[in-house]
């Protein structure tokens, strides 16, 4: 049951990769995976389930490759900084897992964010929130929302389709982007905390 179940989703990234979201059916799903429709249905109920499973899939995978560590784990952050330098490490893990996980990034984008990415948008949100503090609500967002991009699938399925980067190239390229955008954070806010005390 766990290889049919396996060899549906595998039929979902491909269909995807291949076909676009938009044209993913059951039937096209059910032949590629060498299987009858109604099995299909059997373990998802539609296709929204089936971008569900793919994505549920991708985050096990991830989890199993990056481990306990909790420098790599989004929901027990220790620092900013060690959730920057994960970022080599989560697209390696990217790479291995390969084109379910590029399917997710082209999920992703379709749906317009990570369809359950709330407890870890959280938790990032308060990584960064010491370095966005001195800025206005609206700003503090939008900067969030970019660095929040950059550490994703999204940003890894981007640098790295061309075959140009590697995993690991783009990870370390993501991340002195984001270690670039933090330090003009951080200067910006020691000069402003140091004008405000003149005044």
């Amino acid at each position: 049951m766990a290889q049919t179940r396996e060899a549906i989703l595998t039929a979902v990234a491909d269909e995807i990769l291949d076909r676009g979201i938009h044209n993913l059916s059951m039937a096209g799903v059910a032949a590629r995976a060498e299987v009858a429709e109604r099995t299909v249905y059997r373990y998802f109920a539609s296709a929204e389930a089936l971008l569900d499973g793919l994505t549920a899939m991708v985050g096990a995978r991830l989890g199993e490759l990056l481990g306990d560590r909790p420098r790599l784990r989004t929901d027990r952050a220790e620092s900013l900084d060690d959730l920057v330098d994960s970022l080599p490490d989560l697209y390696v893990a990217l790479d291995d897992i390969g084109a379910a996980a590029r399917a997710v990034a082209v999920v992703t984008l379709a749906r317009g964010s990570d369809h359950d990415r709330q407890s870890r948008h959280d938790v990032l949100w308060a990584a960064f929130a010491p370095v966005l503090a001195h800025l206005p609500d609206a700003e503090a967002r939008a900067i969030f929302e970019t660095l929040y991009l950059l550490g994703g699938s999204v940003s890894w399925h981007l640098l790295t389709r061309s075959g140009e980067l590697t995993g690991e190239q783009a990870g370390r390229a993501a991340a002195r982007a984001v270690r670039a955008v933090i330090a003009d954070l951080r200067t910006e806010a020691r000069l402003t905390g140091q004008a405000q005390t003149r005044t």
